[in-house]
C-alpha cells in the first residue's frame, strides 16, 4: 500500500484512532496487523512541491532494524535506511 498524505491529515487520522504510532523498536509488543512508514518529503517531485509525503507499508525489515522494505506499488519494493527509533504507524 502506497498512499499520499500532508503531515497534516497523517495527524488527523492518527488523532482519530485510524493509525496507532511506535518506534519500530516498539513493533514486536504493538497490537498491530499492518505496518506502515511515512516518508516526509515524498521522493516524487511532485508530491513534494504538494507539500505531502509517502505512507508506505512496510513489508519486511533487518532484525538489527537498520533497514525496512516497503511496498512502492506494482509489485515492486525499496529498502530503506531506519533506526531502532524510527516512528512507524500501525493498525
Amino acid at each position: 500500500m502506497r498512499t499520499v498524505f500532508t503531515p497534516q491529515a497523517l495527524a488527523k487520522s492518527v488523532g482519530k484512532g485510524a493509525y496507532k504510532t511506535c518506534t519500530l523498536a516498539e513493533w514486536k509488543n504493538a497490537d498491530g496487523d499492518e505496518l506502515f512508514l511515512f516518508i516526509f518529503p515524498s521522493p516524487n517531485p511532485l508530491n513534494e512541491a504538494n507539500g505531502d509525503g509517502d505512507f508506505v507499508e512496510i513489508i519486511d525489515f533487518k532484525t538489527d532494524l537498520t533497514e525496512v522494505d516497503i511496498d512502492i506499488g506494482g509489485g515492486r519494493t525499496r529498502t530503506v535506511k531506519t533506526t531502532p527509533d524510527t516512528l512507524v504507524y500501525y493498525r
